[in-house]
């Protein structure tokens, strides 16, 4: 499970065998789902936001599972592909996202 907080109270959660990303507010018990592109990309291995994140301005978390890199933007709840590749490939190199 990858878990980012991109604002006071709120998470951002990528649940390993699940195509999606929940997206939680502290106190509440409900959570809204963000479904990746396709319903078989599950295996959520990263997920961080990307750089000079802002939750106004630049709202969106780079993710990548066992066949992409996808961008989430929180703000508009959208998944988006960036990358299609899979990452559990022997001695496939994994990819860094920095």
């Amino acid at each position: 499970m990858q878990i980012v907080e991109y604002a006071p109270g709120k998470l951002a959660c990528g649940i390993w065998g699940e195509p999606f990303v929940a997206l939680v507010t502290r106190g509440d018990t409900k959570s809204q789902k963000l479904r990746y592109p396709n319903k078989d990309e599950t295996q959520c291995t990263d997920l961080i936001p990307v750089p000079n994140f802002d939750y106004k301005l630049n709202p969106y978390l780079l993710l990548r599972n066992c066949k992409s890199i996808n961008l989430v933007d929180i703000k508009n709840f959208k998944v988006s592909r960036l990358l299609s590749s899979p990452n559990q490939k022997g001695s496939f190199p994994k990819m860094r996202l920095v």
